[in-house]
């Protein structure tokens, strides 16, 4: 996790994705909860987006191991759905100009943490900043976060 490749980040930040299940230990989950978290801050738009993926997972089927942490957790995710103006580039199609917006996948991987969260550790989440945060994605121009 700490490793100078982002893709190794990528890779491990995307593994844990796979690995949460209800057969995983949830103390073993619990231990690299932290460790995810710290990866949310990521420079690799890639990594950010591994690690939501991750611990929506980890929510999903171990919600004890976040339990801990659900505050700190939506704290960082509802920083990222935000639309982030300089992920969005303007490509040249000869005779017009179409906007890409790179932070998509981040902004969609956040929601969907902050539902999962709302829907497995109701009570350590702070329900009115996951509701203000559900306002902000219905205003969001990307369909893919309006869902």
């Amino acid at each position: 996790m700490k490793s100078a490749s982002a893709l190794e980040r990528a890779t491990v930040s995307k593994s844990f994705k796979f690995g949460a299940s209800k057969e995983t230990s949830s103390l073993y989950l619990g231990i690299n909860v932290e460790d995810l978290i710290g990866l949310a801050n990521d420079t690799d738009i890639t990594v950010r987006g591994n690690v939501f993926e991750s611990l929506t997972a980890i929510t999903h089927s171990q919600p004890q191991s976040v339990k801990d942490s659900a505050k700190q957790i939506q704290a960082e995710a509802t920083k990222y759905t935000v639309i982030d103006l300089s992920l969005i580039k303007e490509v040249d199609l000869g005779c017009f100009k179409h906007k890409v917006d790179e932070g998509i996948p981040v902004r969609k991987a956040a929601y969907g943490l902050i539902e999962t969260l709302v829907e497995k550790v109701p009570e350590r989440v702070n329900i009115e900043l996951a509701v203000q945060s559900a306002i902000k994605g219905l205003e969001d121009l990307a369909e893919e976060c309006m869902i």
